[in-house]
């Protein structure tokens, strides 16, 4: 059985995300602003397993802003994992948390496009530096028609 994931730090990163955050649907942004509001409590979740510690006030829970919303619980989860994944796609918090220190690390890249003549799609930002293609022209089946097309032109490569 999997762990509940219980850090939304990751809405306060988005200039690690794989996309920008104009491109989110409807219910991603609004998964982004509650788990802002989660992460911004999260200081005062983490004092509160000190010994002695009494906070000034409770931070706010994901029922609680269910309530202030008018809507379940379950649609407050399901919105804050929707962003999540539309923002950084299946990766765990330890690959974001990683992405976002190789980041502070070095320069910022320029945005790279996609190498595929007529295909201006950007690459990811965190893409590693040998990537040339997107998602879609990185394909296998991409890549197959490629070199095929290399094949039939006769440039063999060798």
């Amino acid at each position: 059985m999997a762990c509940a994931r219980s850090s939304y730090a990751w809405s306060l990163h988005f200039e690690i995300a794989n996309v920008a955050t104009t491109q989110l649907s409807d219910d991603a942004l609004a998964g982004v602003a509650y788990a802002e509001q989660l992460a911004q409590d999260a200081p005062i979740r983490s004092r509160m397993n000190l010994p002695r510690y009494t906070p000034e006030f409770a931070p706010i829970t994901i029922a609680e802003l269910a309530g202030q919303h008018g809507v379940s619980a379950s649609t407050i989860r399901r919105r804050i994992a929707r962003a999540r994944r539309e923002l950084f796609g299946e990766i765990s918090d330890a690959a974001i948390y990683k992405r976002l220190q190789r980041a502070q690390k070095r320069p910022r890249r320029p945005r790279r496009t996609c190498a595929e003549p007529g295909c201006d799609a950007a690459l990811a930002t965190g893409a590693h530096g040998n990537r040339r293609y997107c998602d879609r022209h990185g394909s296998p089946a991409e890549r197959t028609r490629r070199h095929r097309q290399e094949q039939a032109a006769g440039n063999r490569g060798f």
